[in-house]
């Protein structure tokens, strides 16, 4: 009972300490003391942790990979991911056609998910969003390559809830600071995969617990 009472209070001061951090940050990355960027640091492996624990493990993947220095480069081969996702299906689709009626070229495309965008897979935009595709044709096959920036933004605060005079947000900003300081290391991740222009794209895939959510409204 006295943990459950101590929840708000808790709350409140991680409110409170994302606000005193970013006021840090306003005057330069090296204002974060020791004892904040070791908060900040454990933050990012804790999401994405938690990521993996409710369904999307791509996201976690990418979350917890800005903690390993790389050369700036990753390539994944992946013949679902992120083609499950009901926007890229499309495109992918969109392109089958266009190489079935004799195209062997094909202009890159950007796509982008809003939060909570509704008719779209969470777990794919949580990933990629926002995506570049490339599209190349080699016979019979399309050679898919998905790229995705992974790094924290330096002005975008994402909400997660508003708990009475709580304001639940992660601000990227503190997190970007973290990459200007060498403590994260941005990338950017080449999902790729080979699809034959008349072969059927993977069915749709979203994460557990959003799936869960939507069983309960709808129930």
């Amino acid at each position: 009972m006295l943990g459950l009472l101590l929840i708000p209070l808790c709350l409140l001061r991680y409110s409170q300490g994302v606000d005193r951090m970013m006021a840090k940050v306003q005057r330069g990355p090296q204002a974060l003391a020791l004892h904040d960027r070791l908060a900040l640091y454990g933050l990012n492996g804790a999401m994405g942790i938690a990521g993996g624990l409710l369904g999307a493990p791509e996201a976690s993947m990418e979350t917890l990979l800005l903690m390993v220095p790389s050369s700036g480069e990753r390539h994944w081969e992946s013949q679902r991911f992120p083609l499950c996702g009901p926007k890229v299906r499309a495109a992918v689709a969109r392109e089958q056609q266009l190489a079935q009626a004799g195209a062997h070229s094909f202009a890159p495309r950007t796509l982008q998910w809003a939060v909570m965008e509704e008719g779209s897979s969470t777990r794919v935009g949580l990933a990629m969003n926002p995506m570049a595709l490339q599209t190349s044709r080699a016979g019979p096959i399309l050679e898919l390559q998905s790229t995705v920036q992974v790094d924290y933004t330096a002005h975008y605060s994402m909400p997660l809830a508003q708990l009475g005079p709580v304001n639940l947000r992660v601000e990227q900003g503190l997190f970007h600071a973290l990459e200007e300081l060498g403590w994260l290391h941005p990338y950017a991740l080449h999902y790729q995969a080979d699809v034959g222009i008349e072969e059927p794209l993977p069915g749709s895939c979203e994460a557990w617990s959003v799936q869960l959510v939507d069983a309960l409204m709808s129930g």
